[in-house]
């Protein structure tokens, strides 16, 4: 038996357009996430996501998700363009801001690019389903650990390849950068973007494989610039 939906308690034009999606869903005889998936080609846990009334779905999403309940997506179009300018005036309200603040000046993100990747972080995580077994990053491990762990989640997942993961995280991942980031000799950190892509299309929490990345690598800045006292071994002549 299919697991109830969490009540949609929030207000405003995200949470209006769940509804109407989940309206379509019960006039469509309540199929499971897993039958729409079939139909859409999207996830369970992105059809899911678009209904909870937390986060605003893409247009592709919502009018994929209408169309396997048999309904016509045109009428969710001022729904979604609502939704969608409620989206935007959120992420240009600041909330990026408070996902860098364990990071140095050195590891802010100087670019609009990753600063994307932090805002797509921010929308997966409201998703919160539960993941039993599911590898956790290495809070206070090596890099090497990190990508271990990497490795583990995407096979966890059913080893979604690269075209994959470029499609449910929204995130251009090329073969190359997946396999090379990941690889079994590899003890270096990937990219944070990488790092944020394979999470969400794993289904993964985002923000603690982010915060995962973050504290290893102000470990290893701090490693770096680290300079021996005076006194200890090679610190004076003899």
């Amino acid at each position: 038996m299919a697991r109830p939906e969490i009540p949609i308690t929030g207000a405003g034009p995200v949470a209006d357009l769940a509804r109407a999606l989940r309206r379509l869903r019960d006039e469509a005889g309540k199929p499971d996430y897993r039958a729409l998936a079939a139909k859409t080609h999207y996830s369970t846990a992105t059809l899911a996501a678009a209904a909870a009334g937390r986060i605003r779905p893409t247009w592709d999403v919502t009018e994929a998700y209408a169309r396997a309940c048999g309904a016509d997506p045109a009428e969710l179009r001022p729904l979604w363009g609502r939704a969608d300018k409620a989206a935007k005036a959120a992420r240009a309200s600041g909330v990026l801001a408070l996902r860098h603040r364990r990071l140095s000046a050195e590891l802010r993100p100087a670019t609009e690019r990753l600063a994307e990747v932090e805002y797509r972080a921010v929308e997966a995580d409201v998703v919160a389903m539960p993941l039993r077994d599911a590898p956790r990053p290495p809070w206070n491990g090596t890099a090497a650990e990190f990508v271990h762990q990497l490795r583990r989640l995407r096979a966890w997942a059913g080893q979604p390849g690269a075209k994959e993961i470029s499609k449910r995280s929204g995130l251009r991942i090329p073969s190359s950068t997946l396999y090379d980031a990941i690889g079994r000799s590899r003890t270096r950190l990937p990219s944070l973007e990488l790092t944020t892509a394979l999470a969400m299309a794993c289904g993964a929490p985002v923000s603690e494989w982010q915060d995962a990345w973050k504290a290893i690598r102000m470990a290893e800045v701090e490693r770096d610039s680290h300079i021996p006292p005076a006194g200890s071994a090679g610190g004076e002549a003899g």
